[in-house]
């Protein structure tokens, strides 16, 4: 059975001019972007997270001018019983958000 353990977030990569070029993140499993999981199999809080949708031509972006992400994991890593890592993409345990200034340079 595939569980989707949830491994180290490395980012996103992104263009600049609507998909002709692209940038790759300068993150790596070996350095994650949220430093996790310390270990193989370990939590993972920011699973991957996937941005807001504020609507149709983004109708109810926030005031704030801010990106929101959300992401599912777990602060711990096995549960009491036998079975898959609670960090896995379907049981996660719990919910986290982030929120980013925008940058486009």
């Amino acid at each position: 059975m595939n569980w989707d353990i949830l491994g180290p977030f490395v980012g996103y990569r992104y263009s600049l001019d609507y998909g002709k070029t692209w940038h790759d993140t300068p993150h790596t499993p070996a350095a994650p972007l949220f430093g996790e999981p310390a270990a193989p199999g370990g939590k993972v809080k920011m699973g991957s997270p996937h941005f807001v949708d504020f609507g149709k031509d983004m109708q109810a972006f926030p005031p704030d001018g801010k990106a929101y992400l959300v992401g599912h994991g777990a602060t711990r890593s096995r549960p009491p019983a036998p079975g898959p890592p609670i960090s896995v993409g379907l049981p996660a345990t719990q919910v986290y958000m982030a929120r980013l200034k925008l940058s486009y340079s």
